[in-house]
C-alpha cells in the first residue's frame, strides 16, 4: 500500500513540494561524504527522486539508488540517467560490503506523510 501511495500521490510532484535540501541536511551530507573514499560509491536507500544525488555526484563519488516506488525511481532516472537504480524496499536490501557509504535520508518523513494520509 505504501508503494502505491508513493507512486500515485507523491511521485508526480514530489520535487516541487519536497525536493529542496535544507542547510542541515546539506551540511550533514557533506560531513558524511568527507568520511568516504574520494572515488567511492554511495548507496542512497529510499532514494526517492534522487534529491541528494547532485551533492554526491559533485563530490566525485558515484551513487546507487534503491526505492520501493517505481515512479520515484523513474523521476530520479530522468534527472540522472547515468545513475544505477533498483526497485527495492529497505526490508529487502541484500547488499554486503558493496558500498563505501550508505545514506537513508527522509525515509521516515515519507512514512509519516503516508500515515497522515491514511487517517
Amino acid at each position: 500500500m505504501a508503494e502505491v501511495r508513493m507512486d500515485t500521490l507523491f511521485a508526480a510532484d514530489y520535487d516541487e513540494h519536497w525536493g529542496f535540501i535544507d542547510a542541515t541536511h546539506h551540511e550533514m551530507l557533506n560531513r558524511f561524504l568527507n568520511l568516504c573514499p574520494p572515488n567511492g560509491t554511495i548507496l542512497d536507500a529510499a532514494c526517492g527522486t534522487g534529491k541528494y544525488w547532485s551533492i554526491i555526484l559533485a563530490s566525485g563519488r558515484s551513487v546507487f539508488g534503491i526505492d520501493q516506488s517505481q515512479q520515484m525511481l523513474l523521476k530520479a532516472q530522468a534527472k540522472y540517467p547515468g545513475v544505477r537504480v533498483e526497485k527495492l524496499g529497505l526490508q529487502e536490501m541484500h547488499f554486503t560490503d558493496a558500498f563505501d557509504g550508505i545514506i537513508c535520508v527522509d525515509a521516515m518523513d515519507k512514512a509519516s506523510r503516508l500515515l497522515n494520509l491514511s487517517h
